[in-house]
């Protein structure tokens, strides 16, 4: 990136060829180069508002460039503003003192983790010195070049107290063609002692003996195999923790996978807990269908046996008027025993017809009255008689009827006999009452029907009677009157056949009512029938429901063990965790404590050697 023709900066060629040729260090990073160049103090400040623009700059080499104090001053105040500078390379220049006390402000103001100060005389004020190693101390500095710094013994004290902080971050120190001699040496050597970070310091240059360079040697091996003992204790440590990650993540997906096996338990568990109050429910209906199919069963028994007490009393009251007929063909053969009798009489009283012609002229008039009169009973008689017959006719129809309707509710029963099953025998109740008003209708049409038989039975019975006191008027007269003898004798053959057609329809309505029963008793039977099939349908259906609940029962109890076996496989794996936790823990624990005893060790026996020495 051209950064000076970006920005329309006039500085010179040789500047601007240099922002030109930036190097890219890495995203958003640039590596700038300005060594040998020449920078006076106007250039400078033109260099300076340039990195103010570009706070991009990570990398900045300032080396060989005659910069002195006042430069310094604009460079620095400038770096201030660049928190992401790196590398500051500053080597071969005209510093002093004063130009350090800047350099220490961007020590601790930027990131600044490799700084060169080499070939300038930074020696002259110690405190300044002081607190340029106190700010490196607190800094992230990781290299510095001293060299030929015009360092001496005072500054290798001032270097020390620096090494002997705790928080120092120095790795690497060159320190050579200074002043250091054999007591600054020595006071080095207290500080490197007390530091096991800095693995690298060059002391090239500084009058030492072999002896004090093999000791600082032997102090930075020991620090460098310290570094790599941590280094591998970090990568142990990393690796360990990587190994925790991992466990950790493969205990997360188990976790998941086990709370997903128990939320599609839980789910299936739901899912069974509402199949179960379902068929539950369901089961309970049909408890309750059962049982108002049993009560409704218990009443249609007791109305059965209601009206089979009926056909019982309709049976007794055919069999009273069964007696009542013979009684009357009883009554019958007396009357024509009587009927004979008066023949025998009328063939008497021929005889004595010729002395009751002369009275019969008398009893013309009365026998003229009575004949009107025997009339008026005839006609009455023949009316009563065709009522009775009518009435007869109308029981046949209606028992025709009833059969037909019997017929029809049989049928409709079956129908809806058919229409239970399929609709779990919802509307038997219906059925059944309707069946049974049904039932208590023909009943009560039988019942009139006999009672107004018994009336026509009364009525008969008042005739006869009506009879019997004509028959015997007849009687105390025939001595007066053989045409009224006659008369009687063909109106009692009239009512013999009137009495016998009576004996015929009342046969034929037997034989009805007999049909009709024998029809009810099918239709009895019938109901029976389908009622036990109805029960034993109801049976099969609760048997298969409750193979069903069990079959659910079965799987809700293997659903339960499922649930118990991955709660226990949760709890082992808790406790693996727990256990893989508490080692790794123990593990770690004695990891350091092992380190910091062969650290301890080591500096010890460092310690002892160099007393020794």
């Amino acid at each position: 990136m051209d950064l000076a023709s970006e920005n329309h900066l006039d500085i010179p060629n040789s500047i601007s060829s240099a922002f030109a040729n930036a190097d890219s260090a890495g995203p958003d990073k640039y590596r700038v180069s300005l060594a040998a160049l020449g920078l006076s103090d106007p250039v400078l400040k033109v260099v300076a508002q340039t990195i103010v623009n570009f706070p991009i700059i990570s990398e900045l080499d300032l080396s060989d460039c005659f910069i002195e104090d006042s430069g310094c001053v604009i460079i620095c105040e400038a770096l201030e503003k660049v928190p992401n500078l790196e590398v500051l390379n500053l080597k071969g220049n005209s510093l002093t003192i004063q130009g350090l006390r800047f350099v220490s402000k961007v020590v601790t103001s930027v990131s600044l983790n490799k700084l060169g100060l080499a070939w300038n005389n930074i020696s002259t004020n110690t405190d300044v010195f002081h607190h340029f190693c106190g700010q490196v101390a607190i800094s992230n500095i990781q290299e510095l070049d001293l060299q030929h710094t015009y360092l001496n013994a005072d500054h290798c004290g001032l270097i020390k107290d620096m090494l002997l902080v705790d928080t120092c971050p120095l790795v690497h120190l060159d320190l050579r063609w200074n002043s250091f001699g054999l007591n600054g040496v020595t006071r080095l050597i207290e500080g490197i002692e007390g530091n096991h970070r800095i693995v690298s310091i060059e002391l090239m240059g500084n009058s030492l003996s072999n002896d004090v360079l093999n000791r600082v040697r032997k102090l930075i091996e020991r620090n460098q195999t310290l570094k790599k003992d941590k280094d591998e204790e970090t990568k142990q440590v990393m690796y360990l923790e990587h190994l925790l990650e991992e466990k950790k993540k493969e205990m997360k997906i188990m976790k998941d996978n086990y709370e997903h096996q128990l939320a599609e338990s839980e789910k299936l568990r739901l899912s069974f807990n509402l199949k179960n109050a379902e068929l539950e429910e369901e089961m309970n209906k049909l408890k309750g269908q059962s049982s108002n199919f049993n009560s409704l069963q218990e009443k249609y028994e007791n109305d059965l046996n209601g009206t089979r007490n009926n056909i019982k009393g309709l049976n007794d009251a055919l069999f009273e008027k069964d007696e009542y007929i013979k009684e009357l063909e009883n009554k019958y053969s007396i009357a024509e025993k009587t009927n004979h009798e008066l023949c025998n009489e009328n063939d008497e009283l021929d005889v004595k017809n010729g002395e009751l012609e002369g009275k019969v002229m008398l009893l013309s008039d009365e026998l003229d009255t009575i004949k009107g009169r025997e009339l008026e009973m005839k006609s009455s008689l023949q009316s009563n008689f065709d009522q009775e017959l009518m009435l007869l006719r109308k029981n046949y129809e209606s028992t025709d009827s009833l059969r037909k309707e019997a017929e029809n509710s049989l049928s409709q029963a079956t129908k809806k006999v058919l229409a239970l099953e399929s609709y779990h025998k919802m509307n038997l109740q219906e059925q059944e009452a309707r069946l049974k008003r049904q039932e208590l209708a023909n009943i009560t049409e039988l019942e009139t029907t006999i009672q107004d038989q018994r009336k026509i039975i009364a009525r008969l019975e008042q005739n006869v009677e009506i009879m019997k006191q004509d028959h015997d008027v007849y009687k105390q007269r025939k001595t007066d009157d053989m045409e009224d003898l006659r008369t009687r004798n063909s109106k009692l053959e009239s009512e013999k056949m009137s009495l016998q057609n009576q004996l015929d329809i009342e046969s034929s309505s037997r034989k009805q009512i007999e049909s009709q029963m024998n029809s009810l008793r099918r239709i009895n039977d019938d109901l029976e029938k389908s009622n036990e099939q109805q029960r034993i349908s109801t049976e099969k259906m609760l048997n298969e429901m409750n193979g069903e609940r069990e079959g659910y029962t079965l799987k809700f109890s293997e659903l339960n063990s499922s649930i118990t076996r991955l709660s226990q496989q949760k709890q082992e794996l808790i406790s693996q965790l727990q256990k893989v936790e508490l080692n790794f823990g123990t593990k770690l624990s004695e990891l350091q404590e092992k380190m910091n005893i062969s650290i301890s060790t080591q500096i010890l026996a460092l310690r002892d050697s160099l007393k020794t020495q």
